[in-house]
């Protein structure tokens, strides 16, 4: 079930960060073809990680990070922490 509503949730947080805070999405997606996470700028993958927050008490979530992949492949619990740190130095702030 959450990975048939984090398609359409991250698409929708990826066009109200895109149109709602362009100067923001635009850095955004500046470091992450400079950081190499992204190479042809950010996608509704790295709104998809932002998702996987909310689950983080669901057997989905445990199921997610318990997913384990050989290096150079990120696992999907990698590609999660790696954008939600990667967030952590966004500037605007949703809320009030």
């Amino acid at each position: 079930m959450a990975e048939n509503l984090m398609g359409e949730m991250g698409e929708a947080l990826m066009n109200i960060h895109k149109y709602q805070f362009p100067e923001d999405y635009q850095s955004l997606n500046s470091y992450v073809k400079r950081n190499g996470d992204y190479p042809n700028g950010v996608t509704v993958e790295f709104y998809k990680n932002m998702f996987w927050g909310g689950f983080n008490k669901t057997f989905a979530y445990a199921q997610m990070k318990a997913i384990k992949t050989s290096s150079p492949i990120a696992s999907p619990y990698d590609k999660y922490y790696r954008d939600n740190y990667t967030a952590g130095f966004l500037k605007k702030l949703c809320g009030n």
